[in-house]
């Protein structure tokens, strides 16, 4: 089975692709542009399944409960389907708050585009479904840390952050660093960022720690899909991978 992990960067997507004891990275500017064969498994960090009225999301909610005090700060509320499709933020802003009675952040509002793109896509292939998940990176970390919270930002000044993820991906998968630097010195900083790759690693390799196990573990919405029967939930390692 390909284990991948997925993760929007400035130059459209990145994917770390696991099979065996090969890994391999590919950039595209579309998420339609992945095309993968055979068996495999993805796990994205973006949001799968948007709110409506009839079909709230309510992920967001335990996911900050869970990364409390330290990186609860990491989890922003994305906005309705409807607010995705705006025009602009103001527009986005007044969509959010008819749907959902709440506002939207700038944040949310920036990976909009990407949030679009992935709907869109999955729309398209409802087939699809079963093989991605929607994971969020410091719930993985925080799993794959043996249920610790994470002492630096991914962002720390003097790469405390980054050191300390790769350190704890290295319990999973030795060669990580290695790969890491490889990514690093092959590709520009306006088109991947170094957290972006660091989180695509996580996503990968938690997809890894599972092995071809079908019964992916996840925080279930409150509401199973959305209105499109796209499914809401987000990936939740065992305690004792």
């Amino acid at each position: 089975m390909k284990h991948i992990g997925i993760d929007g960067c400035k130059g459209g997507w990145i994917a770390i692709i696991l099979e065996g004891t090969e890994m391999t990275f590919r950039i595209e500017s579309q998420i339609d542009q992945f095309q993968f064969e055979n068996s495999f498994r993805v796990f994205i960090d973006m949001p799968m399944g948007l709110s409506s009225p009839k079909f709230p999301r309510t992920l967001e909610g335990e996911l900050r409960n869970i990364l409390r005090p330290h990186r609860h700060s990491s989890v922003f509320t994305p906005p309705c389907r409807t607010a995705v499709y705006a025009s602009g933020y103001e527009e986005a802003k007044q969509l959010n708050i008819e749907q959902t009675g709440k506002s939207i952040s700038i944040q949310a509002w920036n990976i909009s585009n990407k949030i679009k793109q992935l709907d869109r896509w999955l729309i398209g292939n409802a087939t699809q479904f079963y093989l991605y998940f929607e994971a969020h990176p410091e719930l993985c970390f925080f799993d794959l840390n043996g249920r610790k919270h994470l002492e630096f930002s991914k962002r720390e000044k003097g790469n405390k952050g980054v050191e300390e993820r790769l350190g704890i991906l290295a319990n999973y998968f030795p060669r990580v660093e290695s790969f890491y630097q490889e990514i690093l010195t092959s590709t520009k900083r306006s088109t991947v960022a170094k957290d972006d790759i660091v989180d695509a690693l996580c996503l990968c390799i938690a997809s890894k720690c599972l092995g071809e196990n079908e019964d992916v573990p996840v925080i279930d919405n409150a509401v199973l899909v959305d209105e499109r029967e796209i499914p809401m939930r987000i990936v939740r390692l065992n305690e004792n991978l």
